[in-house]
């Protein structure tokens, strides 16, 4: 049985590190559906669903430790799935996007700058695929995830801060 749960990705829903992206996939869905109810509570609903906008409300009356902190979490708790089914299974589902098919035509110390460049200018699912599929060590991938996501944050903090 194929089902759809990332552009990226058409697979087996048994994939082991498709299950949690599946799972906060669905909690994303019913925040972005519940988002008029939410309004009053920004927070709960950048927590349930972070898109942008939903983030800028929340930053704008939530106490930014807090706001980077709980955010962070939220922003990061798939990212290891995305890391590890890029490392098992990369190279058979980077065919489906064109930036990746690409990328792995560059030579590998390329491959690795410019999968290193995309996750700190935003670590999203396939930045995160593509390094576990360029062979970028997970202590790497983890300190530009983490050192990026916060950078994110506080860029969203100051700019709502400013708009003031």
């Amino acid at each position: 049985m194929l089902v759809r749960i990332h552009p990226l990705i058409s697979t087996i829903v048994g994939e082991r590190a498709l299950r949690p992206i599946s799972v906060i996939s669905i909690v994303s869905g019913i925040g972005t559906v519940l988002s008029p109810a939410l309004f009053k509570a920004p927070l709960v609903l950048s927590l349930l669903s972070p898109r942008l906008p939903f983030l800028v409300l929340a930053a704008g009356g939530t106490n930014p430790f807090v706001f980077v902190t709980l955010i962070g979490i939220r922003l990061s708790i798939t990212d290891w799935h995305w890391f590890d089914l890029g490392r098992r299974r990369g190279r058979q589902l980077a065919m489906k996007s064109r930036i990746s098919r690409k990328i792995l035509m560059w030579n590998p110390r390329a491959q690795k700058v410019g999968v290193i460049a995309l996750l700190a200018i935003r670590p999203i699912s396939r930045h995160l695929l593509l390094s576990g599929m360029v062979g970028i060590k997970l202590r790497t991938v983890a300190f530009i995830d983490i050192v990026s996501t916060v950078v994110f944050l506080v860029a969203i903090i100051m700019t709502v801060k400013g708009l003031r």
